[in-house]
């Protein structure tokens, strides 16, 4: 947890659907509060968000063979 942020947590869903060959990965963070989500939003997490699944997205598909 970051220092700045308050120490309630958020829920988070990850769903991942197949349809027609391809996968949808839809991700749900629910916080405790509006305070606490606008921190997360604004903490800059979406850069490093979007890395991550970039990377995740490699690996699906280098699975594929």
């Amino acid at each position: 947890m970051f220092a700045s942020f308050p120490d309630d947590g958020a829920l988070n869903a990850m769903t991942l659907v197949e349809r027609a060959g391809r996968t949808t990965l839809t991700t749900l963070v629910q916080h405790s509060s509006v305070q606490a989500r606008d921190m997360h939003i604004n903490s800059g997490m979406k850069g490093g968000m979007q890395e991550a699944f970039d990377k995740l997205e490699q690996v699906a598909i280098s699975l594929r063979g």
